[in-house]
């Protein structure tokens, strides 16, 4: 009778020693393990917690080669089909445009300045070609921009001859849309 006894001992021993784990309870989230039935014996990852990630993100606008741009400007006719729009007393006159891609995170809006160099550029005009808006939007995606600047009563006497003399420097400068 004692061996029966400390064999049925032995066997109950053994199945609660190898009972299936029950319900953990973690401080965030309840967690129960019984649809598996292996762990803690079989150790498996057990997805317990999410959360998000976020990230600071900053205004994003870049232009394409830009230390590759450069506009030439070419003597054209001052008033006429081919003309900027100014009288022959504007003589020399001259057109040069350039145009780039450029994107952004956010719909932007392109300003641009000109520094004149060497005194021979008198009286200019500096824009964004009426084909292309000074406006991107901010997809992400490449758009073309073409800048363009008139010149005219120009001082061609102030510089040696010479195919390309600098006589100006171009800042492009960018700024959120604000909408209005």
């Amino acid at each position: 009778m004692v061996k029966k006894s400390l064999i049925v001992i032995a066997v109950v021993a053994l199945i609660a020693a190898t009972a299936q784990a029950g319900d953990i309870f973690t401080k965030d989230k309840d967690v129960s393990y019984k649809e598996d039935g292996r762990w803690p014996y079989v150790y498996i990852p057990v997805e317990i917690c999410k959360f998000p990630v976020y990230m600071e993100v900053g205004y994003f606008v870049t232009i394409e080669d830009c230390e590759k741009l450069e506009i030439v400007l070419e003597q054209v006719n001052c008033s006429g089909d081919n003309g900027i729009g100014k009288s022959s007393g504007d003589f020399p006159c001259y057109l040069g445009c350039e145009k780039f891609e450029a994107r952004s995170n956010f719909d932007a809006i392109f300003g641009a300045e000109l520094k004149k160099i060497g005194g021979v550029l008198d009286k200019t005009d500096i824009y964004f070609s009426e084909d292309d808006d000074n406006e991107i939007p901010g997809d992400g995606s490449w758009h073309d921009v073409e800048i363009c600047i008139k010149a005219w009563k120009a001082k061609i006497y102030k510089a040696e001859p010479d195919d390309e003399v600098e006589v100006g420097e171009v800042t492009i400068t960018v700024k959120p849309d604000s909408g209005y």
